[in-house]
């Protein structure tokens, strides 16, 4: 999966239904979207909720926003995108008139997309992130309005109904006022001289109306032709954009002035580590002082080379230990926080490849910078012997 965008939840403002978030709509337009094709299907990005925001995943090896494609490759694409974004504002346009009010509401969620960096092009077809949202101020505007082809939807069977029976009642009105009109002009007016065609003319006038239709004719065929055209650019990955051209020899330039260093980014936050986050710990953490062991049977001592431990978002991870003889030793490692110490739990003894044990240990660590952290371990089977202290780096 691709993390295509990620906004924080002030940049946000949710068009949904209420009492539904993005992802349930997502699961109930999922269903709807596979009903007009795979790439309908495949046009929305999964949100995900993130500590302060959303992000918008979907599966793919490459992405492009819009706002950086060529204008090669943004005359396919948006050739693609009008075609699949009009079949859905049809499909919610049939929906909204058979009554299904819910349906409609939904399918329109999927043209609302505030900015053009939230239309991306994954592997080569349209993928939309954003959906669903407007700017938290202001109108509800999408950028996705000029993408559409203005083709209304067809008639629904009840609809042909209702229009047959109002055809029928227009033809007998009409008819009736035929039989009437002598009558009534009798009554009226004195009768009036009769009048001729003359027949060039009329042949004239049948000619144009003949070449009306033709015109018309010849109008919905161009229209299902691109209509054609675009489902087919639907089904071809994006074109490559040119190379670009040699640049001519310039002369060597003065080398530019280095920019000033960044200050580096906290890894350890400290109003995050006073609160307890968890999900602070995610990431790899290494060794960053010396580290012994000793074995409680011999009394022998053995120097850790290095030490790694790698957590997920919920404090859960993996640890390895390296000596320098070479000795690797490999089990999971819990972190949790208790108060404002880090709790680092081995959950058991940890095993090494030569059969040697290291007995299960908890280490509370307090935040010492940025990016440190430093630790005491104590044996938990027997609480009361020396800890051992050591430093370890986000």
């Amino acid at each position: 999966m691709q993390r295509l965008a990620e906004l924080p939840d002030s940049r946000l403002r949710w068009l949904g239904p209420a009492g539904i978030t993005p992802p349930e709509a997502l699961a109930k337009l999922k269903p709807l979207l596979a009903e007009l094709g795979p790439h309908h299907a495949a046009l929305l990005a999964a949100p995900v909720r993130t500590s302060d925001g959303i992000a918008w995943e979907a599966p793919g090896e490459a992405s492009l926003a819009m706002p950086r494609m060529s204008r090669e490759q943004r005359a396919v694409f948006e050739a693609t995108l009008t075609v699949l974004l009009s079949d859905i504002r049809r499909a919610a346009e049939t929906a909204r008139a058979r009554g299904d009010a819910g349906t409609a509401e939904l399918l329109d969620l999927v043209r609302r997309v505030p900015a053009p960096e939230l239309v991306f092009a994954v592997d080569g077809a349209p993928v939309l992130a954003g959906w669903g949202f407007a700017a938290p101020q202001g109108p509800a505007i999408t950028v996705l309005a000029p993408f559409d082809d203005g083709r209304g939807a067809n008639a629904l069977p009840g609809d042909r109904t209702a229009i047959a029976l109002a055809a029928g009642s227009l033809l007998a009105l009409a008819l009736a006022a035929v039989l009437a009109a002598p009558f009534l002009l009798a009554l009226l007016s004195p009768p009036l001289p009769t009048c001729r065609v003359d027949a060039a003319g009329l042949a004239a006038l049948t000619e144009l109306d003949q070449a009306r239709e033709q015109g018309r004719g010849l109008m919905a065929e161009r229209d299902r032709l691109r209509q054609e055209r675009g489902r087919r650019m639907a089904e071809c990955p994006l074109p490559e954009p040119p190379a670009a051209p040699e640049p001519p020899a310039q002369p060597p330039a003065a080398p530019p002035a280095t920019p000033p260093a960044q200050p580096p980014r906290a890894a350890l936050p400290q109003e995050r580590w006073d609160r307890g986050d968890v999900a602070l710990l995610e990431g790899c953490w290494n060794l960053d002082s010396n580290y012994r062991t000793r074995d409680v049977d011999t009394g022998r001592i053995d120097t850790v080379r290095s030490w790694r431990m790698c957590f997920d978002r919920n404090g859960r991870g993996t640890q390895t230990m390296v000596y320098d003889n070479n000795r690797r030793c490999t089990g999971p490692v819990v972190g949790r926080f208790e108060g404002q110490t880090l709790l680092i739990d081995d959950t058991a003894d940890l095993p090494c490849d030569d059969r040697y044990r290291i007995l299960h240990r908890l280490a509370r660590c307090e935040r010492s910078n940025e990016n440190r952290a430093e630790c005491e371990s104590r044996n938990v089977r027997n609480p009361s012997a020396p800890g051992s202290r050591f430093t370890l780096r986000r």
